[in-house]
C-alpha cells in the first residue's frame, strides 16, 4: 500500500483492525447446484465433463436475457440474519483470442418489490478466461425466516462473437466471516517502521514517511476484491 499525501510529513497506519471476507468451507456453505435452476431462451442443463457433478447451465451469448436463475423464496437451509457471501461459479468460451466488451451480468433481483437485492453488476470479457472455472463474487446477503421471491442470476450481453457462450455451474452462499490482522504481521518496506502509538487499540502502529526518496510501503496482501476494511486511518 503506498501512501500520497500533500503537506503530510508522515501518515500513521492505526491498523487495530484490518477486517476482510474469506470464502473458506464451513458447515454452513450452501452449493445450489444447476439442476435447481430455471432456463430460458434456450439455455439448459447439459453434461459437462469440466464441472464438478458433471453437469452445467448452458447459455449462447446472443441475447442479454436473465437466461439462467435461481429463484427461491425459502431460505430456511441458512442462518437466518446471518450475512453470505454469494459467488457464481461460471465460465466462459472466447469467440476470439483476446475478447472485448462484456462476458456477462450477474445479480440478485427482488421479484415481488421489483428491486434489486444485490445491484447488477457487469463482468468484462478481459476479465476472463477461456473455458476455465470461476467463482465470481456477486455481493453480500443476509437471509431472512421469511423473504420474498429472489432470483439470482447470469445474464448474457449479446457480444457473441467475443463471448460465444456462458456456463453456470453453482450459486455458492458462504458463511461471512471477519479477522482481525494485527500489525506485526505486516510486511514493511523502505523506511516503513512500527511504533509506540496510545491512539492505537494496542499501543502499536506503522509509521510511513511520505516525504522520503523513497516512500514506505506496507504489504497487507492480496484478498482477490474481498471485502476489505480498514479503521483508524
Amino acid at each position: 500500500m503506498k501512501g500520497i499525501g500533500k503537506g503530510l510529513v508522515s501518515l500513521m497506519v492505526l491498523m487495530g483492525a484490518l477486517w476482510f471476507g474469506t470464502n473458506n468451507v464451513h458447515a454452513q456453505d450452501e452449493s445450489i447446484q444447476d439442476s435447481a435452476f430455471t432456463f430460458f431462451n434456450g439455455a439448459a442443463r447439459m453434461a459437462d465433463s469440466t464441472a464438478p457433478d458433471q453437469y452445467s447451465a448452458r447459455m449462447a451469448n446472443d441475447n442479454t436475457g436473465w437466461n439462467i436463475q435461481y429463484m427461491n423464496w425459502d431460505f430456511s437451509h441458512l442462518k437466518p440474519g446471518t450475512l453470505y457471501d454469494v459467488y457464481v461459479k461460471v465460465k466462459v468460451k472466447h469467440a476470439a483470442s483476446n475478447p472485448s466488451g462484456d462476458a456477462f451480468k450477474i445479480g440478485v433481483y427482488d421479484i415481488t418489490d421489483q428491486n434489486f437485492t444485490i445491484s447488477e453488476q457487469t463482468i468484462t470479457a478481459s476479465e476472463t478466461e477461456d473455458n476455465v472455472w470461476t467463482d465470481v463474487k456477486i455481493g453480500m446477503f443476509k437471509p431472512n425466516a421469511s423473504v420474498n421471491w429472489l432470483s439470482f442470476y447470469v445474464s448474457g450481453t449479446a457480444n457473441l462473437t467475443q463471448i460465444s457462450d456462458i456456463y453456470v455451474d453453482a450459486f455458492i452462499f458462504i458463511e461471512h466471516e471477519t479477522y482481525t490482522i494485527e500489525d506485526n504481521l505486516f510486511f514493511k518496506f523502505n523506511d516503513a517502521a512500527a511504533v509506540v502509538d496510545p491512539m492505537a487499540v494496542d499501543n502499536s502502529a506503522i509509521r510511513m514517511n511520505l516525504h522520503a526518496s523513497k516512500a514506505g510501503e506496507i504489504e497487507l496482501g492480496n484478498f482477490d476484491g474481498r471485502y476489505v476494511r480498514l479503521s483508524g486511518l
